[in-house]
């Protein structure tokens, strides 16, 4: 074979190598800048607003949170505050009456004399409704206990004198011991039993959301844990609760004795405080509402919060946007990015095992060029070249594999932690780019192996043909 000819096939096959190695930098170079100065910040992007996406979520439970709390501390109020207003006005109504029934069976007492006020006339006033001649016309009996006969006279007696103050020292112990004592321990004994166990169950219940809202939100574990301890404050003043009377003697009565005259009410409860409402819940209403107060400024602060969050996410959906449109120049041509940001890891490792497949399939045919050349036409240069070239290269194929593969590990780790696919898919991806680029890697070790075997025969030194005698070196 002509050296000419021998010499240009090599150069060929040379020069398409070396252009496959020139094509691999271009391509992995084009491939950098495209990741570093695009995809990388969709990623930045895509990350930040996956970040705001949660903070929206995390505060928007938050409000529910307190929201659910505002709630339950309404049922706590209605089974307190409101419960005790109502039983206070139960209880007061019952006094009204009570001494509405007092007045006209004392009035009806003072009609009688003393030895009738005691016997049969005068516990029959129990039993029948009170005389026209009241105030207040009775179309029932009195509903009070009967008073006993002894007081019965002294009443009666005391009446005949218009004694009015001898009559309230007489009444003062049936008043104190058999319509005031049992009036209020019914009451308490109604709170202990009817208003304290909801009280209680409604704080359960708050307790566990609050505990519960520490785990899920410990960034507000402050304010849990406050309205926690506020809640348990309101839960002992709710328990203490109890309906006392008054220090000052003869609380129930209102006028003077001697401003009464015979026919008006001797009895009157009517502008009395003790039950009009309780310095305790009095104390749980106050406390609750400025717990409610405080609910409320933390629920108007996460709410600017959250428009704060809801301007930084709509910017981060116009930066995307600005990512995702078609790219500008490129007249008539659609490119979307986020198909490829999706897509990147297996594309990536593609791309590579295609460069790598590539460079391995033009050096197997420059070793096949530099085979097939016949022994006796054999130059030393081209085995000589393509020896140098691949003990140069051998090191160098395992040390780009390996950082492909970190490139392409790495640009899954992007996508995952981008949250535009998930971990499985994501997993799914890198897993194909890398393979790509492990089978592309198989073949070129292969080709470099063969290449070297193929070389090593081909540098030997060709035996030297008949009738010819060897060159000798000076």
């Amino acid at each position: 074979m002509d050296d000419k000819l021998n010499e240009n096939i090599f150069l060929v096959d040379r020069s398409s190598y070396l252009t496959a190695e020139r094509l691999q930098l271009i391509i992995i170079i084009v491939l950098i800048v495209f990741h570093a100065l695009v995809l990388s910040p969709f990623y930045s992007a895509r990350r930040e607003n996956l970040g705001i996406e949660k903070q929206i979520g995390t505060t928007r439970q938050v409000e529910e949170a307190v929201s659910s709390i505002q709630t339950d501390l309404a049922t706590f109020r209605g089974g307190t505050v409101e419960a005790a207003k109502a039983k206070l006005q139960a209880t007061k109504r019952e006094l009204f009456q009570q001494f509405d029934d007092l007045n006209c069976v004392v009035s009806s007492l003072s009609q009688l004399k003393p030895e009738q006020a005691a016997g049969p006339d005068g516990a029959d006033i129990f039993s029948r409704p009170c005389g026209a001649q009241q105030v207040q016309q009775q179309l029932y009996p009195p509903q009070i206990p009967v008073i006993p006969p002894p007081t019965r006279q002294a009443v009666a007696q005391a009446q005949i004198y218009r004694d009015h103050d001898q009559i309230l020292q007489v009444m003062d112990s049936y008043i104190e011991k058999q319509l005031v004592q049992p009036s209020f321990a019914s009451f308490n004994a109604a709170w202990r039993s009817d208003v304290v166990p909801g009280a209680r169950a409604t704080a359960q219940a708050l307790y566990a959301k609050l505990d519960a809202a520490v785990g899920r939100y410990p960034t507000y574990a402050n304010v849990w844990t406050t309205t926690k301890n506020e809640i348990q404050k309101l839960l002992a003043t709710a328990e203490a609760v109890t309906l006392r009377e008054p220090n000052e003697a003869h609380w129930w009565r209102t006028r003077q004795a001697k401003e009464v005259a015979i026919n008006e009410p001797l009895f009157a409860i009517s502008d009395v405080h003790v039950l009009d409402s309780l310095d305790e819940v009095s104390k749980i209403a106050a406390q609750e509402k400025a717990l409610d107060e405080q609910l409320e400024r933390g629920s108007e602060l996460s709410r600017k919060v959250l428009e704060e969050q809801e301007e930084a996410f709509k910017k981060q959906q116009e930066l995307l946007g600005e990512f995702l449109e078609p790219l500008k120049g490129l007249k008539g041509i659609g490119f979307d990015l986020k198909p490829i940001a999706q897509c990147f890891p297996t594309i990536l490792g593609l791309v590579l095992a295609c460069t790598i497949a590539w460079m391995a399939a033009q050096l197997r045919q420059l070793s096949e060029t530099v085979t097939v050349l016949s022994p006796g036409d054999r130059s030393p240069i081209p085995s000589r070249w393509l020896e140098a070239r691949l003990a140069r290269t051998r090191s160098g194929n395992a040390v780009k594999m390996v950082l492909f593969l970190i490139w392409i590990v790495l640009s899954g780790v992007q996508l995952g932690s981008s949250g535009t696919e998930g971990q499985a898919v994501v997993l799914l991806k890198t897993a194909a780019g890398v393979l790509a680029v492990l089978s592309a890697s198989y073949y070129q070790w292969r080709t470099v192996r063969l290449a070297r075997v193929s070389t090593g025969s081909a540098s030997e030194v060709a035996p030297t043909p008949p009738n010819r005698t060897p060159l000798k070196r000076p």
